[in-house]
């Protein structure tokens, strides 16, 4: 197939997710570029994540927090593995940030809300379900 090794089982993502678009963006070139070699293409991190674990062939990519318990293997990128803190340190290239966005000035409970997610609470429950911390 293509000069891709018949061993590997390529999944990929299907178009519309950040986690796709980052990769696409990052790795190919573009957001709108193909993953090359793929076999099959899954709607979420989660299939992604349950197809390479019961595959011996299986590659693929998917955010940090679902390849944090060790069902699947993280492979190094310029020389660096994901991590917490190689993200966090920018040690790291291929993460991105999320936001939060309000329309206008956040009202009385948009912002406690904010509060919340900046808080030790907050980012305390963000690194427990695998993401990085901005503080």
């Amino acid at each position: 197939m293509g000069g891709f090794d018949e061993n590997i089982y390529v999944l990929a993502r299907e178009v519309g997710p950040g986690t796709r678009d980052t990769f696409n963006s990052m790795i190919m070139g573009s957001e709108e570029a193909e993953t090359l070699g793929v076999h099959t293409f899954h709607g979420s991190n989660a299939e992604v994540k349950t197809a390479v674990a019961s595959s011996d062939k299986g590659i693929g990519y998917l955010g940090l927090n679902y390849a944090q318990d060790g069902k699947v293997g993280v492979i190094a990128y310029e020389g660096f593995k994901s991590s917490a803190e190689t993200i966090r340190d920018g040690y790291y290239p291929l993460a991105r940030s999320l936001y939060m966005y309000t329309k206008g000035q956040p009202n009385e409970n948009t912002q406690k809300f904010l509060d919340f997610v900046l808080s030790d609470e907050g980012q305390a429950i963000a690194q427990e379900v695998g993401f990085v911390p901005v503080i």
